[in-house]
C-alpha cells in the first residue's frame, strides 16, 4: 500500500519538498488545491508508479532545474526511488 511520500525534487511545481511529505495517506486520501499547486504532478507520478513509464514523470521536470526529477515514496515498508 502506499504510505507516504517522502521526498519530490525538480518536478512540476516542486523544487524540494521533504519537510511536510511527511503526512501518512491511507487508503482514502484527499488531496486537494487551488489551480497550479501540484494536483495533476501528483497524478503524474502515480500514474508512472503504477504504469512503470518514466517518461511520465521526465516530461515534468521543472522548468529552469539544473537536475532532473528525484521522487522517494514509501510502498509498503519499503522506498521506491526514482532519479
Amino acid at each position: 500500500m502506499f504510505e507516504r511520500i517522502s521526498l519530490l525534487r525538480n518536478i512540476g511545481q516542486f523544487d524540494s519538498v521533504n519537510a511536510g511529505a511527511q503526512i501518512p495517506l491511507t487508503p482514502l486520501s484527499l488531496i486537494y488545491a487551488e489551480n497550479g499547486r501540484g494536483k495533476t504532478t501528483l497524478a503524474s507520478i502515480l500514474r508512472s508508479l503504477s504504469s512503470g513509464d518514466a517518461r511520465l514523470v521526465s516530461e515534468r521536470q521543472r522548468l529552469g532545474a539544473a537536475h532532473p526529477p528525484h521522487i522517494v515514496l514509501t510502498i509498503g515498508g519499503g522506498q521506491v526511488i526514482f532519479q
